[in-house]
């Protein structure tokens, strides 16, 4: 199956996406450890970093579930990026709502999971 432009680019902001969301849990997790205090937001960043980093991946390798991962975790960090507003919300939700798009545009391309 030829490769889709359009998935390789939603690929590539699903791996940075995910690489930034890492690197903030490193820059907040660890004077939240220092300080003793709840690592409840780093926890979430964590989950959703690992969540559009395994999109990425099959999204541009276009195996078949994870477009659904790629959707479930860009919804997660669209819903992220509503309730604890930051700067860095004003360019998440944009990427997160790109992802989503391109992947339910491409949806046909995805190949059916092949059965054991």
């Amino acid at each position: 199956m030829q490769r889709s432009g359009w998935l390789r680019l939603a690929s590539i902001l699903a791996w940075l996406w995910a690489a930034l969301m890492a690197a903030a849990v490193v820059a907040l997790g660890i004077p939240l450890v220092m300080q003793g205090r709840s690592l409840i937001l780093p926890a979430v960043l964590l989950i959703l970093a690992v969540g559009l980093g395994m999109s990425a991946r099959g999204i541009g390798r276009q195996r078949h579930p994870y477009q659904w991962v790629a959707i479930l975790a860009s919804a997660l960090a669209i819903v992220f990026h509503v309730v604890w507003h930051s700067p860095a919300s004003n360019v998440g939700i944009p990427v997160n709502l790109v992802i989503i798009g391109i992947v339910a545009l491409q949806w046909r391309r995805f190949a059916p999971a092949s059965g054991a």
